[in-house]
């Protein structure tokens, strides 16, 4: 290989490795990504080259010479490098993306995204002219529950959990629970990060402890990565996790449901599946009466609520009692007319759900 096709290589990688800001990274941090990629370099060579890149003109390089180490990053309002560049689909992919992404992030982790959907969409300018707006406007996401605007996450609390979580390091984070006047301090060993609705979840355990919690992101009042490795519960796997309801705010335990849907409600269980064993009978009177072995969490019982008269529990004998009772304390209420009692307003500051680890 030349020296000057040597050079253009490693330069290619090392763009690639440096992020958007407001993160950073620095020229030894760089010269470890490049020597994972076969390219072995001194932190002053790394330097140089990064210096005649800005020179240039072309790259949105930034060095911070505030920082010590010098920190280097891509501009936070520059053009995305990419390459190769984006294809028309990829350009569909990320004006798709961000169509759909305002309903589910907090804004601030959208606007990090904001050149990057600026290029696709002069991407997708340049290849369909008026086909692009045409196009978009025949895709649409509902969402198959009441709308419900997220709550805002501090910039530097995500980015710190997000770099701890990459970075397989404890994280330390004052939290404070709904309802509490004052933050607590936690040693968190991050064991990855879900998107819930509106809300961002991190799950995660505590110092040695092996109990798995749930963190809600806009709770954290401040985090910073520690240097420290993460401890990983035994056995923990991410996905079991999540399968058993841990994000539902379950115990963990399953129950085999029983239940009749009327009228129709249960059509589409034909279609999506509660579960791999679940089992779905047509009684013939437009009802259908469904069996599957599901999470036990309040979850489960929200989803049911939700069909009001057009769904029976059958069992078990005391998820049925439950909702028995629910009924006939419905019931009771609705029965007597609405007294003019001092309003009350729901706050977000109100009482924790007794499932709710950390909410």
């Amino acid at each position: 290989m030349s020296a000057i096709h040597e050079t253009l290589t490693r330069q290619w990688h090392m763009l690639r490795h440096i992020p958007r800001a407001p993160v950073q990274t620095t020229t030894s941090q760089l010269g470890k990504l490049l020597a994972a990629d076969g390219y072995s370099t001194t932190p002053r060579t790394i330097q140089r080259d990064l210096q005649e890149l800005v020179r240039t003109g072309v790259f949105s390089l930034r060095e911070d010479r505030k920082s010590k180490p010098h920190g280097w990053s891509w501009a936070k309002e520059g053009t995305p490098f990419h390459a190769p560049s984006l294809s028309t689909s990829d350009a569909l992919l990320l004006q798709m993306v961000e169509q759909h992404l305002l309903a589910l992030l907090p804004a601030n982790m959208v606007s990090e995204l904001l050149p990057q959907f600026e290029a696709s969409a002069q991407r997708l300018q340049a290849a369909l002219g008026a086909k692009r707006h045409r196009w978009l406007d025949l895709v649409r996401v509902i969402p198959p529950t009441q709308y419900l605007k997220g709550p805002e996450v501090m910039r530097s609390v995500r980015t710190a959990v997000y770099q701890a979580l990459l970075d397989e390091h404890r994280v330390q984070i004052q939290y404070q629970r709904r309802g509490a006047r004052n933050a607590a301090s936690y040693e968190v060993n991050p064991l990855g990060v879900v998107l819930r609705g509106p809300v961002t979840y991190v799950v995660g355990s505590v110092g040695s402890y092996p109990d798995v919690r749930l963190f809600a992101m806009h709770r954290i009042r401040s985090a910073r990565e520690l240097q420290k490795p993460l401890t990983r519960p035994a056995e923990f796997d991410f996905d079991r996790y999540l399968r058993s309801g841990g994000l539902d705010f379950g115990r963990g335990t399953s129950i085999k449901l029983k239940a009749r849907f009327y009228d129709g409600t249960g059509d589409h269980l034909r279609d999506q599946r509660l579960s791999l064993d679940q089992d779905v009978v047509d009684c013939g009177d437009h009802s259908v009466q469904v069996s599957a072995t599901v999470p036990d969490t309040p979850q489960l019982r929200w989803w049911l609520m939700g069909f009001g008269a057009g769904v029976e529990v059958l069992g078990p004998a005391t998820l049925r009692a439950e909702f028995a009772e629910s009924a006939s304390n419905l019931k009771a209420r609705y029965a007597r007319p609405p007294a003019n009692r001092k309003r009350t307003t729901l706050k977000p500051g109100g009482k924790d759900g007794k499932h709710a680890q950390g909410h």
